[in-house]
């Protein structure tokens, strides 16, 4: 009888050991990893195949333990995030690929990989594209393989209108790296901007709009496994006179092949909403960070100027930024996270859309704080030895916002 306990035992323990890629492995893949790394993202490998998911499997480990991948995003512990789940690997998750690895890397029986979830938006009011397909030509020596082209996009809608919902159409997933949309009145773009065939804009749309440094028309910005933006009872407007300037970041390894895109967004529209949202450029241009230094940071706080709603944000720094932190500091001191990240990536820039709006108060506080490295040691740094580097477009300057979507009033 007591053989009998024990090697039932030990057979359940056994069972428990095994550990295959397709029941085990893949679920987690499929969450985390494939909106990538399939063979038609920008990420290398295709992940969805087992033999090559076995090959790269030290690489993925080694790149989850040191936070590389998924890339880093907002910490969701700060504030809950719609689509954060998939932007951290769970814990237990980590243990599974390890103890996959241990365990011989077995494939187990095969199933169908599921289709990477594809987010859009189904019959949409608004399909605008790029009005002539581009091919990049990435002639930037100094900057291999990337290239930032701009494209106006005109909506020809003659009565203002609110955009509900939001998202990219992606034609050429494998070179499109990340997209940041915004609006401008047409007047105010030189003629040369308005070309079929884009303008060449490394630093986004505000080289395109007289008179607008900031970007303050900026509406959102796209990486690879972001969430369409949307607005159940409230909308950003645009007027008749004003057009859309979609900035595109294109990035292939190897340019031997290089693919002609035709992307765009897509976007639902009404004629009212009960919330009109308004992009909120919150940041500063008076910092200066300092050469040599490893974990500089500049940050302010201002009193709100009425009651709002924040209903996302989209964080933005130049290839320095380490870090970021906007908190709402309550009248009675309580001290409330709206969006934070000590592992700030340029190439993983993020609209960050609250489940519900996060309230502020008139008198209360708002904290806005940026982190950047202008260390020796930074492989990013603009110069060598570095320089004193303080606020500009250019790339090899900085910037210190929170693109912020808000609603005036409760």
């Amino acid at each position: 009888m007591i053989f009998s306990i024990l090697l039932a035992c030990t057979q359940q323990s056994q069972k428990q050991e095994v550990v295959t890629y397709y029941d085990d492995v893949l679920p987690i893949l499929e969450k985390n990893c494939l909106r990538c790394h399939r063979g038609e993202g920008p990420g290398i490998g295709d992940f969805s195949n087992p033999e090559t998911a076995s090959q790269f499997s030290d690489l993925m480990l080694a790149a989850i333990d040191d936070g590389r991948m998924p890339p880093p995003s907002a910490d969701p512990e700060c504030h809950p995030y719609i689509g954060a789940e998939e932007m951290r690997v769970a814990p237990e998750d980590r243990d599974i690929l390890a103890k996959w690895m241990e365990l011989g890397k077995e494939e187990g029986e095969e199933r169908e990989v599921a289709q990477t979830q594809e987010e859009t938006i189904t019959n949409p009011d608004l399909f605008l594209q790029i009005e002539q397909a581009y091919t990049p030509d990435y002639s930037q020596p100094d900057s291999k393989g990337n290239e930032y082209r701009c494209f106006v996009l005109e909506h020809n809608q003659t009565e203002p209108f609110y955009i509900t919902d939001l998202y990219p159409y992606i034609d050429q997933a494998p070179i499109v790296h990340h997209i940041v949309l915004a609006k401008a009145p047409r007047d105010s773009l030189e003629d040369s901007s308005m070309d079929a065939g884009g303008v060449d804009c490394m630093s986004g749309a505000a080289q395109l709009v007289s008179g607008d440094a900031t970007g303050s028309g900026m509406l959102s910005a796209w990486a690879p496994g972001a969430k369409p933006i949307r607005f159940e009872d409230g909308g950003i407007l645009v007027q008749p006179d004003e057009v859309f300037i979609l900035q595109m970041h294109y990035y292939q390894a190897d340019t031997s092949q290089v693919l002609t895109d035709q992307s765009g967004y897509m976007m639902n529209i009404a004629s009212s909403v009960e919330n009109t949202i308004l992009m909120g450029p919150y940041g500063y241009t008076d910092f200066e960070i300092p050469a040599g230094d490893a974990s500089y940071s500049y940050g302010q706080t201002v009193e709100a100027p009425a009651n709002f709603r924040i209903w996302a944000t989209f964080p933005h720094m130049h290839l320095l930024g380490r870090g970021y932190r906007l908190h709402i500091i309550r009248a009675d001191g309580q001290e409330d996270c709206v969006v934070s990240s000590d592992t700030y990536d340029f190439n993983n820039q993020l609209t960050y859309q609250f489940e519900e709006p996060i309230l502020v108060n008139t008198g209360d506080q708002i904290f806005w704080e940026c982190t950047w490295d202008n260390s020796a040691e930074n492989p990013h740094g603009y110069y060598d030895p570095p320089q004193n580097i303080g606020f500009g477009e250019r790339t090899d300057e900085e910037m210190c916002y929170a693109f912020t979507l808000i609603s005036i009033g409760h």
